[in-house]
């Protein structure tokens, strides 16, 4: 059965017109948007779902920020350096122009769309960054197409063996540091008798 193609605009259309967004990417949506130098962002959507109160019961909106970036084929090291690019962009302008403090809680967030990975190492690139998640695409005949989220990636055959020394190491340093006598273990014990110690 021949692979069925498609360009970049088809996906990008697909996904903009789409009322119910397939990769889980909401707020309003502008496509295109042009930063001179750091080139082309295929989507930008800005989202404002929920406020807050700050201190001076001033309302303060949390802000979301998500760059998308499309490829037609598989999501390679560029696409990954590319929207790394963009986000530092966007960084900039927020943080040169004070909107960081003015506006609200800003976050931005990535998402690179593709039919898979061009190697097995970049989805454990991308499963450590928590700003950016992965859609891979498919096309049936019947079905049409479809996005799958990416992550959690690991090997099949993994054998931690080797890894068996970083166990007692961290055992035995654990202890050393916090065994009765020692400087760092009566400065503990002082400031949980205290109730100093903040819990998390």
């Amino acid at each position: 059965m021949p692979e069925i193609k498609i360009t970049e605009k088809e996906l990008e259309d697909f996904i903009f017109n789409e009322k119910e967004n397939p990769i889980e990417v909401y707020g309003k949506p502008f496509r295109q948007v042009n930063i001179t130098g750091y080139g082309l962002i295929d989507l930008l959507y800005i989202d404002i779902s929920e406020i807050d109160l700050d201190r001076n019961n001033k309302i303060r909106p949390y802000i979301k920020v998500t760059i998308v970036e499309l490829k037609k084929d598989k999501i390679d090291l560029n696409a990954l350096g590319q929207i790394c690019r963009y986000k530092t962009a966007i960084e900039r302008y927020l943080r040169e122009n004070n909107q960081f403090d003015q506006h609200g809680y800003i976050t931005i967030e990535g998402v690179l769309v593709g039919n898979g990975y061009a190697s097995g190492d970049i989805c454990y690139a991308v499963d450590q960054m928590e700003w950016l998640h992965c859609w891979h695409y498919k096309i049936d005949l019947k079905k049409g197409i479809s996005f799958d989220p990416s992550h959690g990636w690991h090997n099949s055959g993994e054998d931690f063996k080797g890894l068996a020394r970083l166990k007692s190491e961290i055992t035995k340093e654990y202890l050393s540091a916090y065994k009765e006598g020692t400087r760092r273990y009566r400065k503990y014990s002082a400031e949980k008798a205290k109730g100093s110690l903040i819990k998390e």
